[in-house]
């Protein structure tokens, strides 16, 4: 029995790809898994999973089965949700989700917002935690305008045999309201907000970053992706002007860093920037004083995160996803005109990822540029554009549709999958498992049918982006230049 608490958070894709070669190849010599993750495509891979919120139990099943059972129906819309909608909406895709849980409206109410999505396991999981906060929902909904049209599409169920995944949250929470404001007057700039041409890094022997150039544009959200060790970290402290570049230029705001172009910048780092040893309302008292805000500017200590219940604990003590909530909350609340955000969601509970993106789509709206930095592809979904790096150079860049491209990979879907699994393992062909079936990208489906006994079905589907990105980094790796 493997017991996993977890394992995968602040995990690079890289290293998550060999947790779970590792977790799939004891379940496939019959171990039985138990893993905790706030993460819902690990838990799409679990045999069994079991939802928790407070100590309750939301839902419990396979996937496919608490998909089945989310009750009422769940609708996308392509604009910012009003009125009683909003308490029951969630970003998702660079859009927004809304649950409409049965009897809510009436025909033409629920009309209004368009024809419903097919959800996933994402989806679910959110309804049940939104079903448990607001037990007393209001019984009418207001018509919601610029309806999208959405794909029936659904990301597939994956399990990983005589395995069971039980899913931990933090409270929910959501960064105050008041930290998100519009300044149109000064965000109004033409040209980007942070570029960098043709920038690179050196300590010593090693080149951190090599001819790296990208922009970040007024209203936009581009991510930064990569490996640990990719460059990415470097990078954004070379933006941020806390380390020299070693060749090439940054410009933050139109100029060189310095300390009046950081003033207008709202960065969270990987470590959060927080003090431990004080509360979230101390550690927003040093913003303001750092920013030469008024106390009117940063938010009550009432509307904190973590601040109802009435204990004023230290940031240190408070969990994870809360200290990232301050820390957002700390970021925001002087109207920088450029968000730097260095994995700002890790470990964070799946709503609680889903409010923090919506705070970061509300900053942007109002003319601010963002650049997040993610180990998680499923929220590379929410950026304008990606940037992908290897190697401290960058192997792609453009929206999520263009880096997949036509990109096909091989899935055998049926039979003994332990087996299959095995065999494509001696024989030195990547694979993953994904529910039941096994997908095997970078070959062809001659290359896994040469591997396989007969009777097992190979066929081929689009790839994705998390399979586009594996394919991105072997040349990267092979071009890789020393020193």
């Amino acid at each position: 029995m493997l017991i996993l608490d977890e394992p995968s958070t602040g995990v690079d894709p890289v290293s998550r790809s060999g947790l779970w070669w590792l977790i799939t190849s004891a379940a496939a010599d019959g171990a039985a898994v138990i893993l905790a993750t706030t993460y819902l495509d690990d838990a799409q891979r679990a045999a069994e999973v079991l939802v928790l919120d407070a100590g309750q139990a939301l839902a419990s099943g396979t996937p496919d089965e608490i998909v089945a059972r989310t009750p009422g129906s769940v609708r996308a819309i392509n604009a910012p949700p009003t009125g009683l909608a909003v308490q029951r909406a969630w970003r998702r895709d660079a859009g927004w989700r809304v649950w409409c849980p049965p009897g809510i409206g009436d025909a033409d109410d629920i009309a209004a917002l368009g024809m419903p999505v097919k959800p996933d396991l994402h989806d679910a999981v959110i309804a049940a935690a939104l079903a448990r906060q607001l037990p007393d929902l209001p019984r009418v909904e207001p018509h919601l305008p610029q309806l999208a049209t959405v794909s029936q599409a659904t990301v597939p169920q994956t399990t990983v045999p005589q395995t069971t995944v039980r899913q931990t949250t933090v409270p929910q929470t959501t960064v105050p309201q008041t930290t998100v404001r519009a300044d149109h007057a000064r965000r109004r700039r033409a040209g980007p907000l942070v570029e960098s041409i043709a920038v690179s890094c050196r300590f010593g022997s090693i080149t951190a970053v090599r001819d790296v150039s990208i922009a970040v544009q007024p209203g936009e959200i581009v991510g930064l992706i990569g490996a640990n060790g990719a460059g990415k970290t470097t990078l954004i402290r070379m933006l941020l002007g806390l380390i020299p570049a070693t060749a090439g230029q940054v410009r933050l705001l139109g100029e060189p860093p310095s300390r009046v172009t950081r003033r207008r910048i709202g960065y969270v780092p990987q470590g959060l920037g927080l003090y431990d040893d004080l509360t979230a309302a101390e550690n927003m008292a040093f913003a303001a004083a750092v920013f030469g805000g008024s106390a009117s500017s940063f938010p009550a200590q009432a509307d904190l995160p973590g601040a109802g219940s009435g204990v004023a604990l230290p940031v240190g003590q408070l969990p994870l996803g809360v200290q990232r909530r301050v820390a957002f909350a700390q970021a925001l609340a002087h109207r920088p005109d450029v968000l730097i955000l260095d994995e700002p969601t890790s470990g964070v509970d799946p709503l609680g990822r889903a409010r923090l993106w919506q705070t970061i789509a509300a900053a942007v709206q109002s003319g601010a540029g963002a650049l997040v930095s993610t180990h998680y592809m499923e929220e590379a979904q929410e950026c304008d554009r990606l940037i992908i790096m290897a190697d401290g150079v960058v192997v792609a860049a453009g929206t999520a549709a263009q880096i997949i491209g036509d990109a096909q990979v091989t899935v055998v879907d049926n039979g003994d999958w332990a087996t299959a699994f095995g065999l494509l393992e001696r024989a030195g062909v990547p694979v993953s498992l994904a529910g039941r079936a096994l997908r095997v990208p970078g070959a062809s489906p001659d290359q896994v049918r040469q591997v396989l006994p007969a009777g097992y079905r190979v066929r081929t589907e689009p790839g994705t982006l998390e399979e586009r990105f594996f394919e991105l980094l072997r040349p990267a790796s092979q071009d890789r230049v020393p020193g």
